[in-house]
C-alpha cells in the first residue's frame, strides 16, 4: 500500500494511533453519499477547517481526492473503518473527500 498520508495530508485526522502501513481487514465500510446531500461548515482549530452534518453525525474533513486518485480516498476510508473510527466518503463530479466522525476523535 502506498503511503496515502504525504506531507499534505491532514494529520488531524490521524490521532488515536493510527499506524501507516498497517492495515486490517475493514470491519465497516466507509458510507459512500453524494455531496448534495451533506451540509457542510467551518470551523477554527488551529486554522479555519472543514466539517459537515450527515444524518445528525458531525464529521471533519481528512482530506480531498481528484477522481483520478478514488482507490487513495478508499484506502483511506478503510483504514478508519478497521480501527472502527467511522468514515463517510462524499462523491462529486470533481472529487472525493473523505470524512471522520468527530466522535472518533475523543
Amino acid at each position: 500500500m502506498n503511503d496515502v498520508f504525504s506531507d499534505r495530508r491532514s494529520s488531524h485526522c490521524l490521532s488515536n494511533n493510527v499506524l501507516i502501513g498497517e492495515f486490517d481487514p475493514p470491519l465497516m465500510l466507509p458510507m459512500l453519499v453524494d455531496e448534495s446531500l451533506i451540509r457542510r461548515f467551518k470551523y477554527w482549530h488551529d486554522g479555519i477547517r472543514d466539517a459537515m452534518i450527515f444524518r445528525s453525525q458531525i464529521y471533519i474533513c481528512c482530506d480531498s481526492y481528484p477522481v483520478t486518485e478514488r482507490v487513495d480516498a478508499f484506502e483511506i476510508a478503510a483504514l478508519f473503518s478497521s480501527r472502527k473510527y467511522p468514515a463517510c466518503i462524499t462523491v462529486s463530479d470533481a472529487h472525493y473527500i473523505v470524512w471522520r466522525n468527530v466522535r472518533s476523535l475523543v
